[in-house]
């Protein structure tokens, strides 16, 4: 059983992502999800949007593992997940990008924090920093390596934080809202980043337009459930 767990490289038709009949709420608050379902395929690119507090990030969380459902089911790339060497499992394969990159930014430079993702997958470090330096430089942040990640701008933090997530090489991404905080030029790299290079994605965000130039399809997330936009 152990073994299968191993296995992601799936057949298209197997899903991503694939949440059932999800129920989570926080101690003492109402319920944030009620019998929840998503499926998530490699061929799609999904946009959440939808009002503030309804659990668009929760969601993620609950999908990473690092929060645990009250009730309902989890499977990535074909096999359940249930306890946290299961998920810690197939993590870097599904990389996930925080609405404060500040969560996910902790080293003392930026080159260690783009590094730290392949050497934890057993790259030497030689090929960590190759892989770093490469993916810095694809997110505009060359020159920046020696830098402390905490110095960096909003906007810098957040292709920092992307950067890192791509050094894994992940089979899919989510995204919460990263526009938040990037000026023109940022956003617009990001914007061509996910139109010509991203792998399957779950993104998060406020503006319609951004879900409808990028996504494949769109879902609103709002008192418990997924609706179609009207």
């Amino acid at each position: 059983m152990a073994e299968d767990l191993h296995k992601t490289d799936e057949p298209i038709d197997v899903p991503i992502v694939r949440i059932t009949d999800l129920d989570f709420g926080y101690k003492g608050q109402s319920p944030v999800f009620h019998e929840l379902s998503l499926t998530f395929k490699s061929n799609e690119k999904i946009g959440i949007t939808g009002p503030n507090g309804s659990g668009k990030s929760t969601l993620f969380l609950v999908i990473m593992g690092f929060l645990e459902p009250e009730k309902g089911k989890v499977e990535l790339f074909g096999a359940e997940r249930r306890t946290e060497n299961e998920f810690a499992e197939v993590r870097s394969d599904l990389g996930i990008v925080f609405q404060n990159s500040d969560d996910q930014l902790f080293s003392t430079s930026l080159l260690e924090d783009v590094a730290f993702g392949p050497i934890n997958q057993g790259r030497s470090l030689k090929e960590a920093e190759a892989i770093a330096r490469s993916e810095i430089d694809r997110f505009g942040l060359k020159g920046m390596e020696n830098r402390t990640p905490q110095t960096l701008s909003e906007g810098e933090k957040r292709r920092a934080a992307l950067a890192g997530v791509m050094a894994m090489s992940p089979k899919a991404l989510l995204l919460d809202e990263p526009f938040t905080g990037l000026d023109e030029p940022s956003s617009m790299m990001l914007a061509e980043f996910l139109k010509t290079q991203a792998p399957p994605f779950i993104l998060i965000d406020h503006n319609r337009e951004h879900l409808e130039s990028f996504c494949t399809r769109t879902l609103v997330l709002s008192n418990g459930k997924f609706t179609e936009p009207k």
